[in-house]
């Protein structure tokens, strides 16, 4: 159960932060508000693996998760349990958030594509897959030494990616950073683009990342 709350914490956390500073700098230019909310996202990240990456991995995102399922990491209820934790995390940070700026504020904090659906979902799946890869590359428990960069590894990818890419398609690489603001601001249109991509891209990785340890053995 505590890796369960860890996972429902840790999302939370991760998504209020985000929404918070999207809204703190909403009158700033666009490449200030990006910088910042890329900076935050990936800090929060960070963070949160340094705290909790040894109680439940600190996935904070379905399409982690999916990857490490099918990477037998975890047993079918545990990536259920981790699942749900995920997304009730996500819409209570969704919710709360909400619920203080008076429900005025979710033009703003929905990821959505500025570009054509399939185009973004492209970019959802391309970016998701390079995240799982840096993940696979400093988690592997070959390379102790390697692993303790993992949290600063992920937290700067995570930062990388949106900064190229959040223009275009939100570079969201997961489900629950866009499941609850979508949610909440009842707007589902594009939830596709962000759990098919993410989960497509993620499942890819782990392929990829497997074939990689063959070769290099």
């Amino acid at each position: 159960m505590k890796r369960y709350l860890a996972e429902y914490f840790a999302t939370a956390f991760m998504l209020f932060c985000i929404l918070y500073c999207i809204d703190a700098v909403k009158e700033t230019s666009p490449w200030v508000s990006l910088t910042a909310a890329s900076a935050v996202a990936g800090i929060a990240v960070w963070l949160m693996i340094v705290l909790l990456g040894k109680v439940s991995g600190a996935h904070m995102n379905p399409a982690v998760s999916t990857a490490m399922y099918f990477d037998n990491e975890l047993r079918f209820t545990e990536y259920l349990g981790y699942v749900i934790a995920q997304l009730g995390g996500s819409f209570t940070a969704a919710f709360v958030f909400d619920k203080i700026n008076g429900g005025e504020y979710y033009l703003m904090g929905a990821t959505e594509p500025s570009i054509n659906v399939w185009v973004a979902w492209m970019f959802e799946f391309v970016l998701t897959f390079a995240l799982l890869v840096v993940i696979y590359r400093f988690t592997d428990k070959r390379f102790p030494v390697r692993n303790k960069w993992a949290a600063i590894a992920i937290g700067t990818i995570v930062f990388l990616e949106i900064m190229v890419a959040g223009p275009y398609c939100g570079a969201s690489m997961n489900p629950a950073r866009s499941f609850g603001p979508a949610i909440v601001k009842g707007e589902i249109s594009f939830l596709w683009i962000y759990f098919g991509a993410t989960v497509a891209g993620a499942i890819a990785a782990r392929y990829f990342d497997l074939r990689f340890r063959a070769k290099a053995d």
